[in-house]
């Protein structure tokens, strides 16, 4: 049993003083009122610019000669008329019908409505009753106006009105700094972004009024400032995507909004902290702190925004942040298939793609990664025109085929615990996560193995489904059982806490990836498990036989006691392989598998189960007809 008093020290060891001495201050600062005070709500009205001295003004931006040439017109115009009629695709997986007169504070999914005259000190994050605030969220984001944009530039029609419109009706029903809507920077932060690029956009529309274009920049003005004024929670308590996103809407402040004199202040010190988040949360091979795919195509997508417009506003980046973007596509194009331009779900995913300029699949990461290589190189990636199409909102046009990245075959990314290799000529490639773990972890996953064949997903990765949902669903879709590696009966290979939070944090692993012949071999192991044991180890070796087109996976456990291994492997269909084992015991059971936020669907789980400390298994490709 785990004391409160363990609890804390382990809080402490694996997190450090800056955060723990700053948590209890915040936590402080919210019960005695102090943290409310520093954001008034009913706060004065700033006036800062005319519309008509605005739209003379050349401040830059990206917005060019922008093509939809390749992309989807009949899904552009199929979103924009259920968006005018109140049906919103949320997370790129459900649709939700708000109607034409949403209030902006009522979670479709569980239909409970937030309070709009609490303070957003006093709005909880984290509640059974009203579900998870993702949901809230999700519209007030405003990252559909781009298939509004879209609908205009293939229709030649012009759809500000009802742009503006959805603004106006944003900022009043939601007064500054109350309800959900205020809760999170980085929710506030995306808003701005993306009410920047309608005003761009529409920057001449006839209902871009002056009164109206006042409204919008006090509102604007008025965001900026509890960013700012709020920025250490993200960058302290937080330290992942929301700190990034935070702190380049502030450093992009002043070249966006020049006629706000605060922002002087606010982008000076948004630069330099945009610049030590990029060092820090990226590491020296191009891996993201926070172990998740989709949100590392989130900082990706950042990276893009801030790369292009230092370069309009004859900024230069820091070397190191030019490099750890050029480290992070190298790191996404190393894992992705190149058929599908999928790749592994794996890690924490809640739906987030911030500016969906694409038309193409949600987990189609190629038209994101294009883009940051334009802005990087001033060349696309891929030589297909769907994956080019998104580079056009960013201002790119006419650009050559230069791929400045190959494909690896055998992939190692040391410091954030990632190795993998690929086979062109059978067109296979795989993930496998061997890591320690010196910032939070995100899923128990080590030694998983993902696989995939001629495009198919063959192993898979649960996903992560929801973050506030049932505890049968956090436990299984975060925990060891739902990837492909080894449990010790019902344990984790690390304790879980609260919602994001995990315990005995592995610290201990080791890793080596080599070709041999005609066999290509991975070695790892790790120490965990340390709620049931000390020095408990599982080692995993996996080995590929080119001739028989066969993965042998040995798994192996020291000092594990008495306790059962459990060996788990998820798929979808088993059409294209045959797995067997030398298990004594088989288990087959229906599990889950969510490939995009708030929706899950059955998959095949299948244990091997020995109560010895190795078990051996094979997986034969089969050839696709």
């Amino acid at each position: 049993m785990f004391s409160r008093l363990n609890t804390l020290k382990q809080i402490y060891s694996n997190m450090g003083s800056r955060y723990f001495v700053f948590r209890i201050k915040y936590e402080i600062s919210k019960k005695t009122g102090s943290l409310r005070k520093k954001f008034p709500v009913n706060p004065s009205v700033r006036s800062f610019i005319s519309v008509k001295d605005w739209r003379k003004s050349k401040t830059p931006f990206f917005i060019n000669n922008i093509s939809i040439e390749n992309l989807d017109e009949s899904k552009i115009i199929n979103d924009y008329n259920k968006i005018l009629e109140g049906k919103f695709n949320f997370f790129s997986a459900k649709e939700y019908d708000l109607g034409t007169d949403y209030d902006w504070i009522t979670n479709p999914d569980s239909n409970f409505q937030y309070d709009i005259n609490k303070h957003w000190v006093d709005i909880e994050d984290l509640s059974k009753e009203a579900g998870d605030i993702k949901f809230v969220w999700e519209k007030s984001r405003f990252s559909w106006v781009y298939r509004i944009i879209q609908y205009d530039l293939l229709m030649s029609n012009d759809s500000s009105s009802f742009i503006f419109n959805q603004i106006e009706s944003w900022i009043d029903s939601n007064p500054v700094n109350q309800g959900p809507n205020y809760k999170c920077s980085q929710e506030i932060s995306l808003r701005i972004l993306n009410w920047t690029y309608c005003l761009f956009f529409y920057k001449t529309s006839e209902y871009l009024t002056n009164k109206l274009f006042e409204k919008i920049i006090n509102s604007i003005y008025w965001q900026f400032d509890h960013i700012y004024k709020n920025i250490d929670f993200s960058r302290i308590a937080v330290r992942n995507n929301h700190a990034i996103t935070e702190c380049m809407t502030l450093f992009l402040s002043k070249y966006l909004y020049p006629f706000i004199e605060e922002t002087e202040e606010w982008s000076k010190n948004g630069l330099k902290w945009f610049e030590n988040e990029i060092e820090y949360q990226i590491y020296d091979d191009g891996s993201f702190l926070q172990f998740s795919m989709n949100y590392h195509r989130v900082v990706i997508q950042l990276l893009t925004w801030a790369i292009v417009l230092s370069k309009k506003n004859n900024i230069t980046l820091s070397k190191t942040t030019i490099e750890r973007a050029k480290l992070s596509l190298n790191f996404l194009f190393q894992f992705q298939d190149k058929n599908s331009g999928y790749l592994p779900n794996y890690g924490a995913n809640d739906g987030a793609l911030f500016f969906p300029f694409s038309t193409s699949e949600y987990r189609d990461y190629r038209p994101q990664l294009n883009s940051l290589h334009c802005a990087l190189y001033d060349s696309h990636l891929y030589s297909d025109f769907k994956s080019q199409a998104e580079a056009t909102f960013y201002g790119y046009e006419n650009l050559k085929v230069l791929p400045k990245l190959k494909y690896s075959e055998l992939i190692s990314f040391k410091t954030g615990g990632y190795y993998g290799f690929r086979i062109q000529k059978d067109d296979i490639f795989c993930l496998i996560r061997c890591a320690s773990y010196k910032d939070r972890p995100s899923q128990s996953d080590n030694l998983h193995f993902d696989l995939f064949y001629k495009g198919e997903n063959l192993l898979i990765d649960a996903g992560s489904f929801k973050y506030n949902t049932k505890d049968e669903y956090i436990n299984y879709f975060n925990g060891t059982q739902s990837h492909n590696t080894c449990s010790l009966e019902g344990y984790n290979q690390m304790r879980k806490g609260s919602r994001f939070i995990w315990y005995n944090w592995i610290k201990k692993s080791r890793a080596k990836l080599y070709r041999d012949r005609n066999f290509i071999i991975f070695e790892g192991s790790f120490e965990g498990y340390k709620e049931i044991g000390n020095n408990i180890v599982h080692n995993r070796k996996i080995k590929y036989d080119f001739d028989l087109k066969e993965f042998e996976i040995v798994d192996e456990f020291k000092n594990s006691r008495d306790f059962m291994m459990h060996q788990h492997w998820h798929y979808i269909n088993s059409d294209n392989f045959i797995i067997s084992s030398d298990s004594t015991f088989e288990e087959k059971k229906k599990g889950w598998y969510s490939t995009k936020y708030g929706v899950k669907e059955e998959s095949n789980w299948l244990i091997y189960k020995s109560k010895s400390d190795r078990l051996t298994t094979k997986i034969k490709l089969l050839k696709i007809k």
